[in-house]
């Protein structure tokens, strides 16, 4: 999931970022998004969050699946806000 080339934001070590467990509800969250993960240095001990870097590789089709989501709940957003408001 993570790669090998990845860069410690604090210390600079190269390879040296493993996943993290979550130890908070915020961190689950995060961990189960597909951009976001918690991640510790073996080196310093540093611990954050960091973009995943397989996230970045998008194919048409999951892009074309998020699009529509979005819209499917945009739409439906916009009917309840327009029905059940005064």
């Amino acid at each position: 999931m993570i790669k090998k080339s990845t860069v410690c934001p604090n210390c600079k070590m190269v390879g040296k970022l493993h996943k993290s467990h979550s130890k908070n509800r915020i961190e689950r969250i995060v961990n189960h998004s597909y951009f976001l993960g918690t991640f510790r240095c073996q080196n310093c001990g540093w611990r954050g969050v960091l973009f995943r870097k397989n996230s970045l590789n998008f194919s048409f089709s999951s892009v074309l699946k998020a699009a529509f989501i979005f819209a499917v709940v945009y739409y439906i957003v916009l009917y309840l806000i327009k029905n059940y408001t005064n």
